[in-house]
C-alpha cells in the first residue's frame, strides 16, 4: 500500500512515524458500541502504519447499469479514492475500516504492517519477528484493535489495542492474553463490555450470549481501562428463524423485528446508530451466497426499513452515523449515506 498522497515532515513516535497529522488531535468520544482491565502497554508486536485519501464530493447512481435496475432506488453512491482490498499469496491484504469519529483507515497487513488514515496521519512500525497482527476493528476513542498470531505455530497470541489519536498515537496501549479461535469459525463482535467471540455455524437464543466471555476490554487512547459503554446491541432468535434486534441504552431496551430471515453461518454485522437506531447487514456468502444482501434499519421511532443491495457481498463499514462503505471490482469503494 502506498502513502504517496501524504507530503509533510515526519515526527517520530517510538517505533511509529506520524506524517501530516496532528498527534495531539483528540477524537470524538462515543459511549455506544462501535463497532478485562486493560493490560500495561506492550511494544514487542507488529502493528499498523496511518494518510490522506481524498473522498469525492460528487454522487452517482449505482456502480453499474445492471445493478441500477435492482438496487434500492433510494441508494446513492459516493465514489471514494481508496486502495483496493488486494491480497498476496503470502497473506498480506489491504483492509479498509472507519473510526467512530468517521475517519477512514486503510490497513495493509504484512511485513511491515502499515496503516493510512484519511486525516493525513501516517503511522508505521516494523513487523515483529514472533507474531503477525491482524486488524479487527476500531473502538471508542478511535483505538484500533488487532489480533496476534504466532508466526511459527499459528496459535493465537491474544489481542492488542493501538491508539491513533492523542499523545500516545501509534503506540500499543493495552493487551490481552486471552487466546482467540484461529480456525476462522468465529467472529469478533463488539459489545458494551468489550470484544467477544461468537462461534459460527448455527444460531439460536441470543447473539452474543449474555454471558459471552470478553476477550478484550475497551481501552482508552491513553491506555486506561474504560467502564462498559452505555449502549449495547444484540440479536434474539425465536421460532422459525424469527429474529429481533435489541438495543439497550442504560438498561432501557428497544426492539425491532425485521421482515426477512436473519442469521446464517456467522453472526450478521450489527451496529447501534448515533440517532438511537440500529443497522444490520444480512448476507451469508458461505451457505447462501445466491441470496442478495439486505441492509436492515431499525429507526428510533420503532419503525423498520430495508435496502436491497444485490451485487455486493459484505460491507467494509457499517457506521453509527448511518453510512455504509461497500466495494465492487468494477466500481471500487463507494459510500452510501442512508436517506
Amino acid at each position: 500500500m502506498s502513502c504517496t498522497r501524504v507530503s509533510a515532515g515526519v515526527l517520530t513516535l517510538g517505533l511509529f512515524v506520524a506524517a501530516c497529522g496532528d498527534p495531539e488531535a483528540a477524537s470524538t468520544p462515543t459511549d455506544s458500541v462501535p463497532g478485562s482491565t486493560a493490560a500495561p502497554p506492550t511494544t514487542t508486536t507488529e502493528t499498523p502504519s496511518f494518510t490522506t485519501f481524498p473522498a469525492s464530493t460528487s454522487t452517482t447512481s449505482a456502480p453499474t447499469t445492471t445493478m441500477a435496475a435492482v438496487i434500492d432506488p433510494r441508494v446513492v453512491f459516493e465514489p471514494l479514492d481508496l486502495p483496493a482490498p488486494d491480497c498476496t499469496e503470502e497473506g498480506s491484504c489491504t483492509m479498509v475500516f472507519a473510526t467512530n469519529s468517521g475517519r477512514l483507515a486503510a490497513v495493509r497487513t504484512g511485513d511491515p504492517v502499515s496503516t493510512c488514515l484519511d486525516d493525513g496521519t501516517t503511522l508505521t512500525r516494523d513487523a515483529d519477528a514472533a507474531t503477525t497482527a491482524w486488524p479487527i476493528m476500531f473502538g471508542p476513542e478511535d483505538v484500533l484493535y488487532l489480533s496476534l498470531t504466532d508466526r511459527v505455530s499459528g496459535e493465537s497470541g491474544g489481542m492488542i489495542a493501538v491508539a491513533t489519536t492523542g499523545t500516545r498515537a501509534g503506540r500499543t496501549v493495552a493487551s490481552s492474553n486471552v487466546p482467540l479461535d484461529t480456525s476462522g469459525d468465529s467472529t469478533i463482535v463488539a459489545t458494551a463490555a468489550g470484544l467477544v467471540q461468537v462461534g459460527c455455524c448455527g444460531h439460536g437464543g441470543r447473539q452474543p450470549a449474555v454471558d459471552e466471555p470478553v476477550v478484550m476490554a475497551w481501552a482508552s487512547a491513553n491506555g486506561g481501562a474504560m467502564p462498559p459503554l452505555a449502549t449495547d446491541v444484540w440479536i434474539e432468535y425465536g421460532a422459525d428463524d424469527a429474529a429481533t434486534v435489541v438495543r439497550s441504552d442504560d438498561g432501557v431496551e428497544q426492539r425491532w423485528t425485521f421482515d426477512g430471515p436473519i442469521g446464517g453461518r456467522d453472526m450478521p454485522m450489527l451496529v447501534a446508530t448515533a440517532d438511537g437506531g440500529v443497522l444490520l447487514w444480512q448476507y451469508d456468502g458461505m451457505i447462501s451466497a445466491d441470496v442478495p444482501p439486505v441492509l436492515y434499519e431499525g429507526r428510533p421511532d420503532g419503525s423498520t426499513d430495508r435496502y436491497d443491495l444485490p451485487g455486493f457481498s459484505y460491507p467494509s463499514v457499517l457506521h453509527p452515523d448511518r453510512w455504509v462503505l461497500l466495494f465492487t471490482s468494477d466500481a471500487g469503494y463507494v459510500r452510501t449515506r442512508l436517506p
